[in-house]
Order: structure tokens, then sequence, then C-alpha cells
């Protein structure tokens, strides 16, 4: 259940909220955005791993078939 509830505040009141809220989403988007390039350089290494597993699978392959 969801209570829709309206709230009133001055102009200083309401400004000062809105300041707070977006410092705290900009710092919330440089940790997002440090997140992402951590799971970029994962996904990457996990790419070159696998690439090396499969190659590796291939000559063991190529050396049975001799």
């Amino acid at each position: 259940m969801q209570a829709n509830v309206m709230l009133e505040y001055d102009l200083d009141g309401a400004k000062e909220l809105l300041l707070k809220n977006r410092d705290s989403a900009e710092s919330t988007l440089v940790i997002l955005n440090e997140d992402v390039d951590f799971l970029n350089e994962q996904i990457v290494t996990l790419e070159v791993n696998i690439a090396r597993i499969h190659n590796w699978n291939v000559k063991q392959r190529r050396m049975r078939a001799q």
C-alpha cells in the first residue's frame, strides 16, 4: 500500500532540501560510475580468460588428433 502525502516547504527549506538531494545524487553517481568501470574491467578479464581456455582446449584437441 502506498500513501500519497504532499508536504509544503517554505522557499528556503525547499531549496535546502533540493540541494541536499542533488548533492546526494551526485555522490551516488560518482560511486556508480566507479562500480561500472570496475565491472567493465572484470568483463574484459573474463573474456580474455575464456578466450585463453578456448585456445588451450583447441590446442589440446589438435595434439590428441595427431
